[in-house]
């Protein structure tokens, strides 16, 4: 059985209540030995999720819809099955705008479902194909999408169920290099965003940046390779590699910066 000694790892009230629930789900399949899935995760709860999991009576499978999808879902289960994608219960839905001239964005699209009353948990990744967006959401919702989702911002639209596939446009963003003065978050978004550091320490504060999905509370929280970050306002981006050091000794990087389409 697992227990809630691992929720001591998280500091924010809403991501200890998740990570609890998480861990009933997880006993309840130890419980009932039969196969559940959660709700989609961001990427700073489901690595945490893989680190409890391993090693336990728990097998498990996350699938996004997408291939390196950011946000996915976890297949859990006891038995000694082989687990896949199918199971994760993800629909993938197509919308396009009514407008062949028009061009939708991901903001837009995003904030146009959000609207609908729905929860974060049922939507997964969303991606850009050569038509208009992809997004990934629970089978539990794809009706009730379907029935009432017709507009993006001021874009009418056309959304339907991905039956075949379809082909994705690479994500869209630049690569940099960055230098800053040490691993900690606060330089590297200063750095990313070119902002000053005292701007940044206050936009922590206000709960407005984003460390792998999840509220950043600490300016001194040590960034790694791999990591993503948002800064309301500014952007997003995601850390490619640590590029060696400059002669007077400070921390080059790769970013990436992710731009909206």
């Amino acid at each position: 059985m697992f227990n809630r000694n691992s929720i001591g790892y998280w500091t924010d009230k809403d991501k200890r209540m998740e990570a609890a629930h998480l861990l009933d789900l997880c006993n309840s399949v130890v419980e009932s030995k039969e196969r559940m899935v959660t709700p989609f995760l961001s990427l700073g709860i489901s690595s945490w999720l893989k680190d409890v999991l391993q090693g336990s009576s728990v097998n498990f499978l996350a699938w996004g819809g997408f291939e390196n999808s950011e946000r996915v879902r976890f297949v859990l289960t006891t038995e000694p099955e082989n687990l896949y994608c199918e199971q994760a219960q993800i629909v993938l839905l197509q919308a396009i705008s009514s407008e062949k001239t028009k061009k939708l964005g991901h903001r837009s699209i995003l904030g146009s479902l959000m609207s609908l009353g729905l929860e974060r948990e049922v939507i997964g990744d969303i991606r850009q194909s050569e038509e208009g967006f992809i997004i990934a959401v629970t089978d539990q919702i794809k009706q009730y999408i379907l029935q009432n989702w017709h507009s993006a911002g001021s874009e009418k639209i056309n959304v339907e169920i991905c039956k075949e596939a379809v082909n994705i446009l690479p994500v869209s963003g630049v690569e940099k290099r960055i230098i800053s003065a040490s691993f900690r978050l606060d330089a590297l978004v200063a750095a990313s965003f070119g902002l000053s550091r005292g701007l940044v320490q206050e936009k922590i504060r206000q709960v407005t940046i984003l460390l792998n999905g999840l509220t950043a509370l600490k300016p001194d929280a040590e960034v790694k390779v791999g990591d993503i970050l948002s800064c309301r306002g500014e952007g997003k981006i995601k850390i490619l590699d640590q590029d060696g050091q400059t002669r007077k000794g400070k921390n080059a990087w790769r970013i990436f910066v992710y731009t909206d389409n």
